[in-house]
């Protein structure tokens, strides 16, 4: 397209796949373990987990007192609660757990008795749930229309005359060849410096904490947006 800048067209995706990921992020969603009650003896865990749906990108919240700990085990401990040896071990009150791979993960109270009474929970993580930004090109579009035939001229055009030889002695010089655009060169510049740099924000981006993904992409997306107005 005549005046388009390729430097343009890549700070615009980069704000795209910025808020691409941000939309990720944003679905993402905090399971407060138990509910109200927490992770507790007093918490029905089962119904609780029943009435929720888990996704890659969620994380599990365990609030519990200095009685209880979260320990996470295989599917044999937790069927018969053995609490030694465990692929976990939590004790800090307010553990907070990423689920970033599909499947099942197992967690149990280690304490004495408290996973046969109840205090144990069972996951099944789904792939992540995200905004769904291509709604609008799923839409049927309008029918094609079939494009008319070129029609073939009646007449072709006389070809150009050639320079005359004389010209020149005459004081008419003949028309140089354009000097070359060095503008496309630096921007052809510009657009291989960003790509990486791109890629590389994103790698950055997706690898963060997705609280500090929240935290930190108003101040990202003003730092871009000045960017790509430059």
């Amino acid at each position: 397209m005549k005046g388009l800048k390729p430097g343009w067209t890549v700070k615009a995706l980069m704000v795209a796949l910025l808020l691409h990921c941000f939309s990720a992020a944003a679905a993402a969603t905090n399971h407060s373990v138990g509910g109200a009650f927490g992770w507790d003896l007093s918490s029905d865990l089962q119904e609780w987990a029943s009435q929720a749906t888990f996704h890659v990108g969620d994380s599990l919240v365990f609030s519990y007192t200095p009685v209880h700990d979260v320990l996470e085990v295989n599917a044999t401990d937790y069927g018969i609660c053995h609490t030694v040896n465990p692929l976990e071990t939590y004790k800090d009150g307010e553990t907070v757990i990423p689920l970033m791979e599909e499947g099942d993960r197992y967690f149990m109270c280690g304490r004495v008795g408290h996973c046969a009474m109840g205090l144990k929970l069972h996951v099944h993580v789904l792939p992540q749930l995200m905004i769904d930004s291509n709604a609008a090109s799923l839409a049927p579009g309008p029918s094609p229309t079939a494009s008319p035939s070129p029609q073939r001229p009646r007449h072709s055009p006389p070809p150009p005359s050639p320079p005359h030889p004389h010209d020149r002695d005459h004081g008419h010089e003949l028309p140089s060849s354009p000097a070359p655009d060095h503008r496309s060169t630096s921007t052809c510049v510009e657009t291989t410096f960003v790509q990486p740099v791109v890629t590389g924000l994103l790698g950055l981006f997706m690898c963060l904490p997705r609280q500090l993904v929240r935290l930190l992409f108003p101040a990202l997306l003003v730092i871009i947006l000045g960017y790509a107005a430059t």
